[in-house]
């Protein structure tokens, strides 16, 4: 079957005679096999030079595959001027061509757009891609292109030139300049917008104007990211000019901090909302209790967002205790079932105060320290330090003073690699952990001990002492009891080394047996312990939690 032949590997240009040779053999038989069908090509000439500087050059591989430009659907191509001259005999031949990629990995100056016109007569391409940035506009069917995706720099004019297309449905682009500002526009058809900002840019937080111009009726997925800037006022003038925003569906943004009050101008504009991905405003829980419909005022907000089904939000430092009650009481209102919750399908949530039930709702943070992580959930969860937490609490420091891989888990107790006085001492500490009476299960979460000990019992070498004791130890606290009362009010879990999410009272993970959990499993997870009739770490099969709910629920 020609089809199965029509996706090459990568051909990599190389001025080498005998491996050009070698590869034109190889690329004719698979031209041959693949006879009558459209071609899907990746040209990359990194390694390729041809020694005669720029001057003109005819690469053999690059003249055969020109042959059948006709039969070409999808191309990249990494763009030397060594083989521009060669390829200028698809110019106007690109009868299939839908789908064109362009890099460059010299300097853009050294390659003038005017030598490359030859994809300007395309009468079928709609998908572009340019990876790297050009020195100029690089000539191309903008009218008709319906997915556009540009790298570029202090040169706008061929960004601009793609969002004039008036079938234009995705746009893609990573600006490296540090002022962007684009022109007043509207875009009919446009349907997805992702924006990164790498570096920062030179604009005060409260007048930057990048988006201030454009219009986005269409508009369904909106993803910004600005490490170093507070774009949020540019973002809101957008949403605004695009009003009411009823297609908007996923919105999610990452900026170095938001002012208080912002989310909520935002999530106003974007009332049929469904995902949520948001910076947590700056120290403040004003815009989370709007979110919750709970204001503190003495006017309740209406909920904001009442479609809303899943939200994240992304904090890079600390959770101050008003934050972490805000958010607790978002999960509440949200997550939990609540008699004013959408009963009837056919009702309009849109024109009542009525809201769907988050699915999800979750909060990242840029540290990714294990015990930072802990701090975090532990405040979340209102964990209060007890005698016997805070022995278990002082024994685990002292283990990850000894082996700091434990933060990352990335411990390896491998014979001949560490000295045995420090092993005898891992050793020490662990019989000292072990020694701690410990009667309630709430002690070993309260010290976060449970996360070091399942990381030495997992990595080390089989076999090994210290690893064994560690396994010992976890083993002896697996029918430890969990006080009902208790059970009720965690909520968070962990999920990876860098996040907590909510589990709603309703929730499968509080209703597993603990045979489910403690099954015959292979599977393996860093934070595997469940909500459950008693304390199961999980540690014996090494369950892995992310099978369910998609979490690591070390509630």
């Amino acid at each position: 079957m020609p089809s199965l032949w029509n996706h090459f590997p990568t051909i990599q240009l190389k001025p080498s005679c005998t491996t050009a040779k070698l590869q034109l053999e190889y690329l004719c038989e698979l031209l041959r096999r693949s006879s009558g069908t459209l071609l899907d090509l990746c040209i990359d000439t990194i390694y390729f030079d041809s020694k005669q500087g720029d001057k003109p050059y005819h690469h053999p591989t690059i003249d055969l595959l020109c042959q059948h430009a006709e039969r070409w659907e999808t191309v990249a191509i990494n763009l030397n001027v060594c083989v521009l001259t060669g390829l200028r005999s698809i110019k106007g031949r690109l009868t299939a061509l839908k789908s064109l990629t362009l890099w460059a990995s010299i300097l853009p100056s050294i390659l003038y757009p005017d030598d490359i016109d030859f994809f300007e007569d395309a009468p079928q391409l709609t998908s572009v891609h340019i990876v790297t940035p050009f020195s100029g506009e690089i000539p191309l069917p903008f009218a008709q292109l319906k997915h556009y995706k540009e790298t570029f720099g202090w040169d706008c004019l061929q960004i601009t030139r793609a969002m004039l297309s008036p079938v234009l449905e995705t746009l893609t682009m990573i600006v490296l300049t540090y002022s962007p500002v684009f022109p007043m526009l509207a875009m009919p058809c446009l349907v997805q917008l992702h924006v990164e900002f790498p570096y920062r840019l030179d604009l005060n937080h409260a007048n930057a104007s990048c988006f201030d111009n454009l219009t986005l009726p269409s508009i369904q997925d909106i993803r910004i990211t600005a490490r170093e800037e507070n774009m949020a006022p540019t973002l809101q003038r957008m949403l605004k000019n695009s009003s009411p925003c009823l297609a908007l569906k996923t919105l999610a943004f990452r900026f170095k901090f938001i002012e208080p009050g912002q989310l909520t101008d935002l999530l106003e504009l974007t009332p049929a909302l469904i995902h949520l991905s948001a910076t947590l405003p700056l120290g403040s829980d004003i815009d989370i209790h709007n979110l919750a419909g709970a204001s503190l005022s003495e006017h309740a907000h209406q909920p904001l967002v009442p479609l809303l089904e899943t939200c994240e939000f992304n904090n890079g430092d600390d959770i101050t205790a008003n934050v972490s009650t805000a958010l607790n009481k978002l999960a509440s209102s949200r997550c939990e079932p609540q008699h004013d919750n959408i009963s009837n399908p056919n009702s309009n949530p849109l024109l009542s105060n009525e809201t769907c039930r988050l699915r999800s709702l979750s909060i990242s943070f840029s540290r990714t320290t294990v015990r930072w992580l802990h701090s975090q959930h532990r405040r979340f969860e209102d964990w209060l330090l007890t005698t016997t937490s805070s022995d278990l609490e002082i024994l685990r420091d002292a283990l990850v003073a000894r082996l700091p891989d434990l933060l990352d888990y990335r411990y390896h107790e491998q014979s001949g690699i560490r000295c045995r006085n420090e092993h005898d001492e891992v050793g020490r500490i662990l019989a000292k952990i072990d020694a701690v009476r410990v009667d309630h299960a709430r002690d070993i979460y309260v010290s976060g001990v449970h996360y070091t000990l399942k990381s030495i019992a997992k990595c080390q070498c089989p076999g090994t002492e210290n690893g064994a004791l560690a396994r010992k130890i976890l083993d002896k606290w697996t029918p430890i009891p969990e006080d009902p009362d208790a059970l009720k009010y965690r909520h968070w879990a962990r999920q990876g080394g860098r996040s907590l999410v909510y589990i709603p009272n309703g929730s499968d993970l509080r209703t597993e047996s603990s045979d489910d959990i403690s099954g015959e499993r292979r599977d393996t997870s860093n934070d595997d312990e469940l909500i459950s009739g008693r304390v199961s770490l999980g540690v014996r099969d090494g369950v892995n939690s992310d099978r369910r709910a998609g979490v690591g629920a070390s509630t």
